[in-house]
This record gives structure tokens, sequence and C-alpha cells, in this order.
């Protein structure tokens, strides 16, 4: 079914997280202009992936990402704290 979740439970455990942290919403032009840079540099087709991208990069964090079409383009640009997330 369309808009259904892969993984029983997934929504529920989504939904419980946001209930129990305290989330700061980080946004700056200077973010979006790495991430314009960050989408040229490593040739992604939309800068949105390139927002997560720009965001880890400043925080010092992995990235993990269900999206196998962005880990596989970043590696040859040995990008290596984004991951693929196993599930």
């Amino acid at each position: 079914m369309p808009g259904t979740s892969k993984v029983p439970g997934t929504c529920a455990l989504v939904r419980q997280i946001i209930i129990d942290n305290t989330f700061t919403l980080i946004g700056d032009s200077s973010l979006h202009r790495r991430a314009i840079v960050l989408a040229a540099t490593h040739r992604l087709p939309a800068t949105y992936d390139a927002d997560y991208l720009a965001l880890a990069e400043r925080m010092g964090i992995d990235l993990y990402t269900a999206d196998a079409h962005l880990v596989n383009a970043l590696q040859p640009f040995k990008v290596d704290w984004v991951k693929l997330a196993q599930g």
C-alpha cells in the first residue's frame, strides 16, 4: 500500500523518538551555500542531499542514510563519513 512503512512499527518508533527528544532546527544561508558547493563538487543532482551532507559536515558526525545511490555517488570522492544504514 503506498505511503505505508515497509518496517512494521516504524511510524510508532519515529513518533516516540520525536516525543522523547528535543530537536534543534539548524538553518542559515552559509549552511545552504556549503550544500550548493558540496552538490557541485560531488556531482549530486539535487541540493537536498547536499543539505544533509553540509549539516553532518558542520556537526562533525557521520551521516547514515538508506539512500544507496547517494552513498555510491560519494565513494569516488572518499566521503567515508556517509554510511548506508542497514536495517
